[in-house]
């Protein structure tokens, strides 16, 4: 069963064969996203050019996929996944901890309430974003990308981004300046470059 993020619904709502595919095998697996994905798209189709024929694309899909809701049970998960990344990710020190907002850690609330729905439902979260990588240090997660972009791990991104040539790296950085890249990816360019990326 599969609750598909916000990269992948919008993939496959512009007709990503990858996605499409992987959506049309699993014929007899759920396949589902949630509400907050739901708002997601809205909100990216409400301050499109094309607000009209993106609201009428976003709907069309949303009709042939089950959504799942927040309840109080999905509160409570929430509430526990984000009290175990604090405590897994925020400096011991008490001024800190205090001052700190889980946005400041790299995580978006909208991760977290994504991750506790899947929690909830034992769902396999169908993403590309990190932040979903990083909550499988606190939670036991099952994440996947049909995107066909590979799950990299850290060193081997730092190999990928040492064998770039100086026009490739200004591009890769580019993409991290405009925030289509990863925070993930792009800390590690960061490291690699010792070049300051704004993510």
């Amino acid at each position: 069963m599969y609750l598909l993020d916000t990269n992948h619904c919008s993939r496959a709502i512009l007709g990503d064969s990858n996605v499409l595919n992987r959506i049309a095998e699993a014929e007899n697996t759920l396949i589902s996203t949630c509400v907050i994905v739901q708002g997601e798209l809205i909100d990216m189709a409400e301050r499109s050019g094309r607000r009209e024929s993106n609201l009428a694309l976003i709907n069309r899909f949303l009709q042939g996929i089950y959504i799942y809701s927040v309840d109080g049970v999905t509160a409570d998960t929430y509430g526990q996944l984000k009290a175990a990344l604090f405590n897994q990710f925020v400096p011991k020190e008490k001024s800190k901890r205090r001052k700190t907002k889980i946005t400041d850690l790299g995580f978006d609330e909208n991760d977290l309430w994504i991750t506790a729905i899947a929690l909830q439902h034992s769902l396999t979260v169908v993403s590309i974003d990190s932040d979903f990588q990083r909550i499988q240090q606190v939670k036991t997660l099952s994440v996947e990308s049909w995107l066909g972009i590979p799950n990299l791990t850290p060193p081997m991104l730092e190999n990928v981004i040492q064998d770039l040539n100086r026009k490739q790296r200004l591009k890769l950085n580019s993409l991290y300046r405009t925030k289509i890249l990863s925070k993930r990816f792009a800390s590690i360019y960061q490291l690699t470059n010792k070049t300051q990326v704004d993510v």
